[in-house]
């Protein structure tokens, strides 16, 4: 037996496919989100009792902007994130990576005042 299904709830839009035989399923999805301030791609599939997901997405804020990806399988998880925030004084970027054991973040900033320069 298999379905595939196309949604679209608003914001939010996908696919959906499932396919059964045997006493065994396999699923998997892909969803687009789109919200003011981010659009994400979303990935799942799910077989045999292990499930793996990511998700990339960009964010659009007035002051921020930024990418960030997640990949979830195998009861591991690997996030990072590129921000560029751009104040009135001050322009920073940073970068961050998180995974099985540990983290690693890096910041850039500039910073610019009447009297001053400074990275």
């Amino acid at each position: 037996e298999t379905s595939i299904t196309f949604f679209n709830l608003g914001k939010e839009k996908g696919l959906k496919i499932s396919a059964k035989a045997q006493n065994k399923t396999i699923d998997a999805s892909w969803i687009f989100l789109n919200v003011t301030n981010e659009k994400s791609l979303k990935f799942k599939a799910s077989a045999f009792n292990r499930t793996v997901e990511s998700a990339w997405s960009i964010l659009n804020f007035p002051t921020e902007k930024g990418i960030k990806f997640s990949v979830t399988g195998f009861n591991k998880t690997i996030d990072a994130a590129w921000t560029y925030i751009n104040l009135t004084n001050e322009k920073i970027v940073k970068f961050n990576v998180s995974g099985m054991r540990g983290n690693i973040e890096a910041t850039w900033s500039y910073l610019k005042t009447e009297n001053e320069r400074s990275i």
